[in-house]
């Protein structure tokens, strides 16, 4: 089993992760005042952030802790984005695999909306225990945003993805934004 995922790890990196990378290098040369070059390259962007989320769900053996797997991906979209990042980790923290995998991809999700779509730049992510209580929060200086418009609109699939997903871990999940003054993604369970 493990060289079957190694075998579909190299494919995805040699195959689709880099004709995802062509697509986007190409989409430069269109015009920057043509809208369509833009959304595509955006959603190529969003292509590779899941695409390379599935390589690393391929690489993970199973035994590394929720602090490891958080901080590897923020670290990987901090460093592609050009973002500060801040951690503050609780390694004592153990879930099962179902539930890193929903947190690891809230935190993507999370820090991904918050420089694309608020510019931030820094991004401050912080998992923790309190009475019981488990929390993971992502921070950002961005430019906020009117969640309950998001929400409504087609904009908010993000922010509805991360609600489900923290619903299923069985937790609860809020977010926290003004504009002009960054955002807060919460998820407790």
């Amino acid at each position: 089993m493990l060289d079957d995922r190694r075998r579909l790890a190299r494919e995805l990196h040699d195959g689709v992760i880099q004709e995802l990378a062509f697509i986007r290098s190409e989409a430069h040369s269109i015009p920057p005042h043509v809208a369509s070059g833009i959304h595509i390259i955006n959603a190529t962007d969003r292509a590779l952030d899941e695409a390379r989320a599935a390589l690393q769900a391929l690489g993970r053996t199973g035994d590394e802790p929720l602090s490891f797997t958080l901080r590897r991906a923020a670290t990987e979209l901090a460093e592609r984005y050009g973002v500060d990042l801040e951690v503050d980790l609780d390694d004592s923290i153990r879930v099962d695999p179902a539930q890193q995998h929903a947190l690891m991809r809230i935190t993507r999700e999370a820090m991904s909306n918050a420089v694309r779509h608020g510019d931030a730049k820094r991004v401050r992510l912080r998992l923790g225990e309190a009475h019981a209580l488990r929390s993971l929060a992502i921070e950002d200086n961005g430019s906020g945003f009117d969640v309950a418009r998001a929400v409504a609109g087609s904009a908010g699939y993000g922010l509805i993805s991360m609600r489900d997903r923290a619903r299923g871990l069985p937790g609860a999940f809020s977010v926290a934004a003004e504009t002009g003054t960054g955002s807060v993604v919460t998820v407790e369970w």
